[in-house]
């Protein structure tokens, strides 16, 4: 990477926060989310009619999704592998909880006569894949209810939800295996259950609703990450973003004066965003670098971005060589280009606040 391309990256990612197109469809749908692993609890998703100039909601509950399907109209085609997205449980916030099954769409859970409105998974009741609903115990009380949003792992996810499910970009950059039904004896269903217990470990760390004072708070509990898809023209993904929310002016960030700025390119065919291998690479290499700096508090990953050819990785450290190493010596895959640096002394924090972080513009 040539010497300037920091300015381009910073200058860049400003942009993408300043600039961001929001795509909010104006149909009365409603996506409800599992309360665990961040999935959608229903198949729906938004198609592109081929002839019509709108959009078409294929519809978990009805039969082939609702609609006779147009050539040219991409429809994601599930399988028994994906059955258990829309096999939902909720628990009611009623004085004496109910547990109730059934089937999910715009917002409801239906059981017979019986509905329970979640709207995105938490509102009359705390919505679950069974799978992730035993996976927590099978809780009868809400004070018993595990939560992982707010999770790294969740983030990822949390980057592909909406009004509905973004299905198709979430496939198309090489996330298909997180829908695989976790129980199954494949290597994407293996995958897809580490992704879960990975939320769970993290989501049964005990949490504090007081706002962290020191960085060594935000890395203890760990439950503060949030995911976005900036968007351009025709709702075209453009560029990703997850980032810590509860990192503030306020902080106390002394221990960690050293801006490491880590910077990956990448190769792309024509779009804004990698190829799926790209994706899936670059992201087991984000998976990996918040591992090995945040070991022993050494560092903590604060915002990640992928976009215009290159992955950025935030990370304010206590030793600069030190955490350099450890990025270092992360395997870095044959798809993107060797890692690169651009780091400086920056003990307050200045350019995270004043240039990157997105809750400084409405997040």
């Amino acid at each position: 990477m040539h010497r300037c391309g920091r300015m381009t990256a910073r200058g860049h990612s400003r942009e993408h926060i300043v600039r961001r197109a929001r795509y909010v469809p104006s149909m009365g749908v409603i996506g409800s989310y599992c309360q665990l692993c961040r999935l959608p609890l229903s198949h729906d998703h938004y198609v592109q009619s081929a002839s019509l100039g709108m959009l078409k909601i294929y519809r978990s509950t009805a039969e082939h999704g609702g609609h006779d399907w147009e050539p040219g109209e991409r429809v994601v085609r599930f399988g028994r592998e994906h059955r258990w997205l829309r096999d939902a449980i909720a628990i009611t916030r009623e004085e004496t909880p109910r547990v109730v099954e059934g089937p999910v769409e715009d917002g409801v859970l239906e059981a017979g006569d019986d509905h329970v409105f979640i709207w995105e998974g938490d509102d009359d009741g705390f919505a679950y894949h069974r799978f992730c609903y035993e996976r927590i115990g099978s809780p009868r009380t809400l004070e018993a209810l595990v939560h992982g949003r707010g999770t790294h792992a969740a983030s990822v996810v949390d980057t592909y939800g909406g009004q509905l499910f973004e299905f198709h970009e979430l496939i198309d950059q090489g996330k298909g295996w997180m829908l695989v039904d976790p129980r199954l004896d494949t290597d994407d269903a293996r995958r897809s259950r580490a992704r879960i217990e990975e939320i769970l470990a993290i989501a049964q760390r005990p949490r504090s609703e007081r706002r962290p004072a020191r960085v060594a708070d935000v890395l203890a509990v760990d439950r503060d990450w949030r995911g976005m898809m900036l968007r351009g023209d025709a709702h075209a993904p453009r560029d990703v973003i997850r980032y810590r929310a509860s990192v503030h002016p306020a902080l106390d960030c002394a221990e960690y004066p050293v801006l490491v700025w880590a910077m990956k390119e990448y190769v792309t065919a024509g779009t804004a965003l990698p190829e799926a291998a790209v994706f899936d690479e670059l992201e087991r290499f984000e998976h990996a670098l918040k591992a090995s700096v945040e070991r022993d508090a050494a560092a903590i990953l604060v915002m990640v971005t992928i976009g215009a050819t290159q992955a950025q990785f935030l990370v304010h450290a206590r030793d600069e060589a030190e955490t350099v190493a450890r990025i270092q010596a992360l395997p870095s895959g044959p798809a993107t280009k060797p890692i690169e640096f651009d780091n400086e002394r920056d003990p307050a924090w200045n350019v995270y606040f004043s240039q990157m972080a997105p809750k400084r513009h409405g997040e």
